[in-house]
């Protein structure tokens, strides 16, 4: 009896929790998601932002700029890959709004598709990209032992998925950028490296 009575309670937990998400994202999914997304082995990030809110102070032009929170986490990222591609895990990233505030707030999510563990969300600071780089970091300190690169060397993808692979653009599209990989695939004619300044060649800024 006790042990349904715990199932009970867990089971309950998870759907307030899974409620209290729906309404938390109800804004910022009202017309569709835009932003980046990686993809290295078992890890997966998904950064998002609605383009149908208007952010207080554009908050959202730090994922729309390439050469923000796309360079940062991918410079990050190729510097780990050996240890990210090991993190058997999703990790979203929501930025939204609320009705009852002006602040933008940011929701990251480990698992959204099953365990739909909360390990931020809150008010969004005015760095977004080192709020997001705080919660990896500190979530698996593996992801973060080697420093970033000032550059990132991106691979041509002659595929549909490869490894290291970087979307951006709108989510559901086909009009998102996925032409590039962070990792050398076993035959490449060409590689691109692109310092902060320059990614901008080969992603360009969201509307």
């Amino acid at each position: 009896m006790i042990k349904k009575n715990l199932y009970l309670v867990k089971f309950l937990a998870r759907l307030i929790l899974a409620a209290i998400i729906a309404m938390q994202l109800t804004n910022a999914n009202a017309s569709g998601n835009a932003g980046i997304e990686f993809d290295l082995g078992e890890f997966h990030l998904n950064v998002y932002y609605s383009d149908a809110l208007d952010y207080y102070n554009e908050a959202d032009a730090t994922i729309r700029d390439p050469r923000s929170t796309l360079f940062t986490l991918a410079s990050t990222i190729q510097a780990n890959a050996g240890a990210i591609a090991k993190i058997a895990h999703t990790l979203q990233v929501e930025l939204y709004t609320r009705a009852d505030s002006t602040n933008n707030f940011l929701l990251i999510i480990e698992d959204p598709q099953s365990q739909s563990t909360i390990l931020r969300d809150g008010v969004a600071g005015e760095d977004i990209t080192k709020e997001i780089l705080l919660v990896v970091c500190s979530r698996y300190p593996d992801a973060c032992k080697r420093p970033a690169s000032n550059e990132v060397i991106l691979y041509n993808c002659k595929e549909s998925n490869c490894a290291g692979q970087i979307r951006f653009g709108s989510f559901p599209s086909e009009s998102n950028n996925n032409s590039f990989g962070l990792i050398k695939p076993a035959h490449f004619r060409k590689r691109e490296s692109a310092t902060r300044e320059k990614i901008g060649r080969y992603f360009e800024k969201l509307e």
